[in-house]
């Protein structure tokens, strides 16, 4: 009995102190090359993002119990404030779903290049993006669509 517990103890002074200590810091993630998905969870962020290409197969998701879907851009545009035009990055929402049952989801209608962040709200959710699905990459970043027609911040408009 006592190298059965000598041996439990040495097994679990081997395993890393941080590996149960250490949260994780969302419960969504990449899925492959231009895939991501997403699980709802309440108590940490739900999202993740893909960047669409032209073999992408689209998206899907569903709301859980209170919870929300939305399929979400960002683009960088250009206002003419004072005589000087401005740059700034606005979030467009692509598609979105309300509570349970609702879903959101479409075949195609991606805009090849774009970064697409799909963000799950509430318990239950869940969502998935892009493809098709490959050897596991790192997140995309969550670049905006340059939608400035030109205008460099700073100068007259």
């Amino acid at each position: 009995m006592k190298r059965l517990i000598v041996a439990a103890a040495l097994a679990a002074a081997a395993v890393p102190a941080t590996a149960a200590a250490v949260p994780p810091t969302n419960s969504g993630g990449p899925a492959g090359s231009g895939a991501c998905v997403v699980v709802g969870n309440p108590a940490i962020p739900a999202t993740c993002r893909f960047t669409a290409a032209s073999g992408s197969v689209g998206y899907a998701g569903f709301a859980g119990p209170g919870g929300t879907v939305t399929l979400s851009h960002k683009e960088k545009i250009a206002s003419c404030v004072s005589g000087t035009w401005v740059h700034s990055v606005r979030t467009v929402t692509d598609d979105s779903a309300g509570a349970a049952p609702d879903y959101l989801g479409s075949q195609g209608g991606l805009v090849t290049g774009t970064v697409y962040t799909l963000t799950v709200t509430g318990p239950g959710g869940f969502a998935m993006g892009g493809g098709p699905g490959g050897p596991a990459t790192d997140e995309p970043a969550d670049t905006a669509v340059d939608k400035t027609e030109g205008h460099a911040a700073g100068t007259a408009c």
